[in-house]
């Protein structure tokens, strides 16, 4: 090739090279948080509503929220918008983020579960534009953000980043990957009370299920009538429990004392038919000792079920 063609040649690739490492270096916006508010937290709808205080140190000074943040939420919106610009050209940002949430609730151990809340915010702008860098200094939540059913405690701040495969109709080399960051709230279910309030069927229909024993085995009526009693307890206690925890396909806490409360039950009405044989057979005296002896086996062993699966929700 004659020098007189390689020169502009060289100059061309020159400045695609400068250009393009140029355009590859992202500015890094430091990123921090304060919660406002949380509220409505909804595990049968799976959401909860949150409202939280993003500020943003933009290097450059052109980072806008209203125009470069996409909340990932069902519904959400940006208020409260400032901007203060310093003498080196860099821009102070804030802005309000309301926001009803999707939330994955895991309520297997319900009503004793823990939940991580979790909001996540993104770049409008590829990762080779804009990275998020969360604050050294922690979120904080409002000292008089409080919940009636619910603690909550830490918050964190991280960024990952987050890919998309499609190209969204838009011609493209490859899938875009965006800065994202994700904001998580600790918060467990207030357990003050809670066995007297959300457990009173099972705890009655426990008691009820235990008296059977004391009642004569020849009165075969009335203890079916007792059994009939306690099963309509543990029934409604048991919706009661799982219209509160909402839809969830978990064989959880909830699901499993009701097992057990039923078991009881069934074994209380089983031992209850088979002493009315026995006493007709043998005699009253001889199928109430039996009766006995087996009324403390089943209800201790159900009982030592209970307790060891409320332990190990609570643990």
């Amino acid at each position: 090739m004659p020098p007189s063609r390689q020169r502009p040649l060289l100059a061309l690739l020159l400045f695609l090279a400068v250009f393009t490492g140029f355009r590859a270096e992202a500015r890094d916006i430091l990123v921090g948080a304060y919660v406002n508010s949380i509220s409505a937290i909804n595990p049968a709808d799976g959401t909860y509503n949150i409202s939280v205080e993003l500020w943003f140190i933009d290097p450059e000074g052109t980072f806008d929220p209203r125009d470069n943040l996409y909340v990932l939420a069902r519904s959400s919106a940006i208020r409260d918008y400032y901007q203060e610009r310093g003498a080196d050209g860099r821009t102070y940002t804030s802005a309000r983020v309301d926001a009803v949430v999707d939330q994955e609730f895991r309520l297997t151990d319900f009503p004793f579960d823990e939940q991580n809340l979790l909001l996540r915010v993104e770049a409008g702008e590829t990762i080779d534009r804009i990275r998020f860098v969360p604050d050294a200094q922690p979120p904080q939540i409002a000292d008089y953000v409080a919940l009636v059913d619910w603690t909550l405690s830490d918050a964190t701040l991280t960024e990952t980043e987050h890919g998309y495969t499609t190209r969204f109709g838009l011609a493209d080399s490859g899938p875009q990957v965006f800065s994202q960051l994700e904001l998580r709230i600790a918060a467990a279910r207030t357990q003050t009370g809670v066995v007297v309030d959300d457990f009173l069927g099972f705890i009655f229909s426990f008691i009820i299920t235990g008296l059977i024993y004391f009642v004569p085995t020849t009165e075969l009526g009335t203890r079916i009538g007792m059994t009939t009693g306690s099963l309509f307890a543990a029934l409604l206690n048991l919706n009661r429990l799982l219209d509160a925890a909402g839809y969830k396909a978990e064989f959880g806490l909830v699901e499993q004392l009701g097992f057990l409360i039923f078991g009881a039950i069934l074994c209380s009405l089983l031992i209850s038919i088979a002493m009315k044989r026995v006493a007709t057979r043998k005699g009253v005296a001889y199928a109430d000792r039996i009766d006995a002896v087996l009324g403390v086996i089943v209800m201790t062993a159900f009982l030592a079920a209970i307790v060891w699966v409320i332990r190990a929700g609570m643990s």
